[in-house]
């Protein structure tokens, strides 16, 4: 699994910054303070995420009760989807779920686009293929200042890709603890990302075959009108 850490590429693991009382990574727990390796909550959540995803047309209704989903059942602080905009020069968040007493990013930062140019390592990592998480204790510059407006531990981030293009990234925030991602959480999270990328694929030649089937009956219709309604229907003959 090719995953960015704190900035830096690994081949299969995944490692954080140590915690300050233990000097270990903490690991990620759920709720009930087992060690959340994979599995069930965050499963469960992938068929959820997946389902909201394939009951809306709509492809921005899907992705928000998609990542309300992901977010209610996987246990994290915030669960949100971001997609590059304006030739990949900036970012939106298109999507974001928040636990109760947790603020959302777009609330807390005061907009919901940001520079991609600010964030380098995130998204020369996304848009490379990998996924990426750090924590606040080793982030810098605008990165880290960003993360500290939006009150946020440790991210982690999935790369959405639609055939050969990053459409975009879908997320997970901890603004209480730095707690790690074990490498099953990243696959689960990564097995939501392709989930998001089939179904936006399936929308988007669903949507082309609907414009082809549009323009078919328009070109059908245009052959079935006499030339003389026609002409006169185009303005061809004014006194008419």
């Amino acid at each position: 699994m090719n995953i960015c850490e704190n900035g830096v590429a690994t081949a299969s693991t995944v490692s954080t910054a140590p915690s300050a009382a233990t000097g270990r990574p903490a690991e990620m727990s759920g709720a009930d303070g087992r060690h959340a390796d994979g599995l069930e909550d965050l499963l469960a959540a992938v068929v959820a995420a997946c389902q909201c995803r394939v009951e809306h047309t709509d492809v921005r209704a899907g992705l928000q009760a998609a990542v309300a989903q992901l977010g209610q059942r996987s246990g994290p602080d915030r669960a949100d989807v971001f997609e590059p905009v304006d030739e990949q020069r900036m970012c939106v968040c298109i999507a974001e779920w928040a636990a109760p007493g947790i603020g959302r990013v777009a609330d807390l930062a005061g907009t919901d686009q940001f520079a991609v140019a600010d964030v380098p390592e995130v998204w020369q990592a996304l848009l490379a293929g990998q996924a990426y998480q750090s924590v606040m204790s080793v982030k810098t510059g605008a990165n880290a200042v960003l993360n500290q407006a939006v009150a946020n531990c440790i991210d982690l981030m999935a790369p959405v890709f639609v055939g050969e293009r990053c459409w975009g990234c879908i997320g997970l925030d901890n603004c209480r603890e730095e707690r790690r991602y074990s490498i099953a959480e990243v696959a689960v999270l990564q097995t939501v990302a392709h989930a998001v990328a089939g179904a936006l694929a399936r929308h988007a030649a669903e949507a082309a075959r609907s414009l082809r089937g549009r323009r078919s009956s328009a070109a059908t219709r245009e052959k079935t009108v006499p030339s003389g309604i026609a002409c006169r229907a185009q303005g061809a003959y004014p006194g008419l």
